[in-house]
């Protein structure tokens, strides 16, 4: 399933979370899976400038800063082992590859 456009992704997701209760969609939120493992996750581009054009229509593309609220409900998990799920890979700093600089 394609993230974009982000209506139609929601909706696909509303729609498989009825018939298949126990899953969930995680795009820019959390959920608790078996035995209490936390998924979190941000679909499409996460970009670096503060003041970037999100999208969600033809493609998905958010500033970092959004991708970090959306995701600030993890830290109410502390003790839970934590899955993040992105389409874009965060920059590694020690070997200074490209990458989304968003931490959370």
């Amino acid at each position: 399933m394609n993230d974009a456009p982000l209506g139609d992704y929601l909706r696909d997701s509303y729609n498989m979370e009825i018939a298949y209760p126990k899953l969930r969609s995680v795009h820019a939120t959390a959920a608790v899976g078996p035995d209490h493992v936390l998924f979190a996750g941000v679909g499409g581009d996460i970009v670096d400038d503060p003041n970037a054009v999100r999208s969600e229509e033809a493609l998905i593309r958010y500033p970092g800063w959004e991708a970090e609220y959306s995701l600030k409900v993890v830290g109410e998990f502390k003790d839970y082992p934590t899955v993040f799920l992105f389409t874009t890979r965060p920059a590694h700093k020690g070997l200074h590859e490209a990458g989304a600089q968003a931490t959370v």
